[in-house]
């Protein structure tokens, strides 16, 4: 037995012939023939999925979890049983992308049916000599975690006999880089071979499960690799659906704001009369009009442009006014939203207005808010459509998610722009609602949970200024061009994370920080000092670190430190392993400390994307 790193190495030659069979209440392998087939594979857990690879008589056991994974055989299927889809393909409304190496027609042409590669003039991918290629990618896609996933593409194609050339590739690419590359020329699929278009769909199931709760794009690839043969018919994709054939959670969705109460503040327009305000229908209004609907009953006000009480239930200000009438409404207090993957906006209304864009103006906007709830940018997110509804309210959905992590608050406007034609009821707005989703948290991940990194800033270096700042997708030590602090004095801090469960590990498995980061500081070890420790409770030793970084006293760990070389303009990726703190609470701490005044022009420090993740070794059996 051999033993590298985290991966064992187990050679076996005499006792397994053609097939290997294993199973047990908890673990199924199975191996096919080692002539017909050169992969097999080995699923042993949600924890850790492995593949066999196969050379002669001699099988090789190898952790799954790199960054390029080639699909194995087992990963391609014809048949599930019971799939329920989670995701769907729509060519018209999402954002494919289209990218290919000629200035030809050949390219990936969207059709009635479906993506096309080839030349919708001549049904072939034919560019004279020339070698042809491109890409279809789909759109950013989350699927949740705990089930196993198939990625259910429908397609037909024809090309040449060799495998070597005219090269049909599925790739699927994870947020980190991870990608699983499916080669359906050398993985099970026999292409279709015809100088006509084929008549028939295939269907092929391929195994993505590794990359729930997670995010990823699929990319469908094809390329010729010469110019010879190109006559054939090409690749015509029709449909690519996720499917799951196991149970999954939910993502985890929270009401983080509703319309409730006297919370607006009213405004008019120039000398117009302002008409915003609260109804009740049979509140402080003591008779309530037809129809019911219009009618709130009960505690909480609608909010409503036009004039207060049913006997004359319009927004007309009369002749006085020629330049009409108009004002706004304006959430009184700020309203936080979360870094979550997705932010709904919910609100039912209904529009009684002139049926004309230019007259009537009626929209909604986002008021993006700083830390005095001062105004920073407006944003109109909704404005009146040509027909509005009327009498009667009818709900809308606005997404608010590219407000993520910012302080908002709402403003409706309203204007009438004449005096003609204001005998309608005007517009009223009720059951305002702001749901935020995050995407489950991917297997294994214990932090951060639900995005919620739990940041912190302390003043750990005492009498100086600490210039430490939470970022959209993690923190930073300087303001993004520099860390010069006021007066040009040395300067330093911490950050540190919320309070970390670890859970009971296993033997096999252990704790892995994964960061993107920017160190732009002065190179020498001695200034600019930057490290990521690790605060753990008392009880626990510090195993495995060296004793020089390990104080029982303040009960901190190094688990990582700047040296030469260390540094970098752009960002690189992290990988640091960490003791076992298994049953136990931890916390992040990340220190940085200019030590001096010189040299910190440069942009400090970056951190983005932090997880911190339960993995495994796999151990030879």
């Amino acid at each position: 037995m051999v033993k590298v790193g985290v991966v064992n190495y187990i050679f076996m030659t005499n006792f397994i012939k053609n097939f290997l069979k294993v199973s047990s209440s908890s673990t199924s392998w199975f191996l096919g023939n080692q002539v017909s087939r050169k992969f097999g594979k080995i699923i042993t857990s949600a924890l850790v999925t492995t593949t066999i690879l196969t050379t002669g008589g001699v099988f090789l056991f190898q952790k799954l979890n790199q960054n390029n994974i080639t699909a194995d055989a087992k990963s391609i299927t014809t048949g599930l049983k019971n799939p329920k889809t989670i995701w769907k393909s729509d060519f018209n409304s999402q954002n494919w992308k289209v990218a290919t190496n000629s200035s030809s027609n050949v390219t990936w042409n969207k059709q009635s049916d479906g993506y096309y590669f080839g030349d919708k003039n001549t049904n072939t991918f034919q560019n004279g000599t020339n070698q042809v290629s491109g890409f279809l990618e789909s759109p950013s896609i989350i699927i949740p975690t705990d089930s196993s996933y198939y990625l259910s593409v429908s397609h037909k194609f024809a090309v040449e006999q060799s495998t070597a050339y005219d090269k049909l590739l599925i790739q699927v690419v994870g947020e980190n880089g991870q990608t699983k590359t499916f080669d359906l020329r050398k993985d099970g699929l026999v292409p279709s071979q015809s100088f006509t278009v084929p008549t028939d769909y295939e269907t092929n199931n391929l195994d993505i499960s590794e990359f729930a709760g997670g995010q990823f794009t699929i990319k469908f690839n094809f390329d010729s690799v010469d110019g010879i043969a190109n006559n054939y018919y090409g690749w015509l994709l029709k449909s690519a659906n996720i499917v799951s054939v196991g149970g999954f959670p939910l993502p985890n969705t929270e009401t983080i704001w509703n319309q409730s109460g006297k919370n607006w503040s009213f405004s008019g327009i120039s000398t117009s009369p302002k008409k915003w305000n609260y109804y009740w229908g049979n509140g402080y209004i003591s008779n309530c009009s037809n129809p019911a609907e219009y009618c709130v009953q009960g505690g909480t006000p609608t909010l409503r442009y036009g004039n207060q009480f049913p006997s004359n239930p319009n927004f007309d200000s009369g002749r006085d006014y020629p330049e009409g009438n108009g004002g706004t409404a304006t959430t009184i207090d700020s309203i936080s939203l979360p870094k979550s993957t997705s932010i709904n906006l919910s609100m039912d209304y209904q529009l009684d207005v002139e049926d004309n864009q230019d007259k009537d103006i009626a929209r909604l906007d986002v008021l993006t808010l700083d830390d005095r709830n001062m105004v920073l940018a407006t944003t109109t997110v909704w404005t009146k459509v040509l027909t509005p509804n009327g009498l009667g309210f009818v709900n809308t959905n606005v997404d608010l998610t590219k407000f993520a992590g910012q302080k908002i608050g709402f403003q409706f406007f309203f204007d009438s722009v004449d005096n003609i034609e204001n005998s309608g009821r005007g517009w009223e707005i009720k059951n305002m609602e702001i749901k935020a989703t995050s995407k489950p948290n991917p297997v294994n991940q214990i932090w951060p949970i639900n995005n919620n990194y739990g940041w912190n800033k302390i003043n750990s270096i005492s009498n100086v200024a600490n210039l430490w700042n939470v970022t959209n997708d993690g923190i930073m030590y300087g303001n993004g061009t520099n860390f010069i602090a006021d007066g040009f004095k040395a300067n330093g801090g911490t950050m540190t994370s919320a309070i970390i469960d670890v859970p009971v590990l296993q033997d096999n498995e252990y704790l892995s920080l994964n960061l993107d980061y920017l160190l732009d500081v002065e190179d020498y070890p001695y200034y600019d000092k930057a490290k990521i420790l690790v605060n753990y409770t008392p009880e626990i030793k510090c195993d495995n670190i060296q004793s020089a970084n390990c104080s029982s006293a303040n009960n901190k760990a190094v688990i990582w430190e700047k040296g030469v070389g260390s540094t970098t303009k752009d960002f690189k990726n992290l990988s640091v392993t960490l003791p076992k703190y298994s049953g136990q609470k931890i916390q992040l701490e990340f220190y940085f400390d200019t030590v001096d005044y010189i040299g910190n022009e440069g942009q400090g420090w970056k951190i983005k994307n932090p997880t911190l993740t339960k993995k495994a070794y796999v151990y030879s059996i």
